[in-house]
This record gives C-alpha cells, sequence and structure tokens, in this order.
C-alpha cells in the first residue's frame, strides 16, 4: 500500500517563506515586463538580443521548410502567463490579457505548428485562464478555433507530432 504524500517538513521561517515567494515574484514580473517591451505580441523573447521568435511555428517546422512569411506569432508568453499572473494576485494584468486575447487571439493561419507546444502552451494556458476567470468569458472561442485535428487523426490511430492551425489544413 502506498502511504499517502506529506510534504516535507519546512526549514525555513516564515520570513524566509515570504521573502522567496517575494523573489519568485520580481524575477516572474522582471520576464513578463521584457517579453511585453521587447517581444509582444510575438511567441516569446530572445532576452539575450531583446528581440522575438515566433516559435510555435518555428517549432513545427525544424527543417525551415513551411516557414508562413506572414505568421506572426500567437502571443504565446502572453497566453501561458497569464494564469501565473493570477497566481501572484496580479488580477489587474490577468484581467488584461484576458480582454486582449478575447479581441485578438486567432489561431486561423496557414501554419504548421508543434502539437506539443500548442497543447502544453496555448491551450493549457487558454484552458487555465477559462478556469480562473470563472469560466463565463469567451476564452473557449479561442480554444474552439485551435484546429489541430491533423494531429490527433493519424492513419493507424497514433498521434503526430505536428499540426497545422489553419482550418483550410486540416
Amino acid at each position: 500500500m502506498i502511504a499517502p504524500h506529506r510534504p516535507p517538513p519546512t526549514t525555513m521561517s516564515d520570513a524566509r517563506v515570504l521573502a522567496n515567494a517575494a523573489a519568485a515574484r520580481a524575477m516572474f514580473q522582471h520576464g513578463y515586463d521584457n517579453y511585453l517591451e521587447h517581444a509582444f505580441p510575438h511567441d516569446e523573447l530572445r532576452p539575450i538580443s531583446r528581440t522575438y521568435t515566433d516559435s510555435l511555428g518555428e517549432l513545427g517546422n525544424l527543417k525551415r521548410e513551411h516557414l508562413s512569411e506572414t505568421y506572426a506569432g500567437v502571443a504565446l508568453t502572453l497566453i501561458d502567463a497569464t494564469s501565473t499572473l493570477a497566481v501572484l494576485g496580479n488580477v489587474t494584468e490577468f484581467t488584461r490579457n484576458v480582454r486582449w486575447m478575447e479581441r485578438n487571439l486567432n489561431f486561423d493561419a496557414d501554419v504548421r505548428v508543434n502539437a506539443f507546444e500548442c497543447n502544453i502552451r496555448a491551450l493549457g494556458g487558454l484552458l487555465s485562464a477559462h478556469v480562473i476567470a470563472g469560466g463565463d468569458i469567451g476564452m473557449l472561442e479561442a480554444v474552439r478555433g485551435m484546429k489541430g485535428r491533423g494531429a490527433f487523426g493519424t492513419k493507424g490511430g497514433g498521434r503526430g507530432r505536428r499540426a497545422s492551425s489553419s482550418s483550410s489544413s486540416s
């Protein structure tokens, strides 16, 4: 029989726990603020060059043979970070992100994407934001817009590694 999980006893004082939490919050905010300044609405920040990458499409095209010239990202970091903002108590920025996604997020692009990244970062980020926001916002429309059928309807019943996010490609 497996014993129930018990967290290990803490050896940190309450003051140290609070200091570590504040440091983690500050590190997140530093990265997030720099993404907004240097990369938004593209997918990710390249921190050394302070430029951006549209990684969702790039990861779906590792050989660089089918890169879309018009794909400009889906604000992947913004999607990914939104639920973290809520967990950290930044309700203002969480709400701003949700509203931006409701108005601007569009997955109907003719670009091959990495199905794993799309699932864990885009779909996971959207669903967690939807749940945290109480489930009564338009986030599910964005989730419905993710047409990754090509990643799941492969011959033999297996799962593919890449999918097109465009409805015309599925």
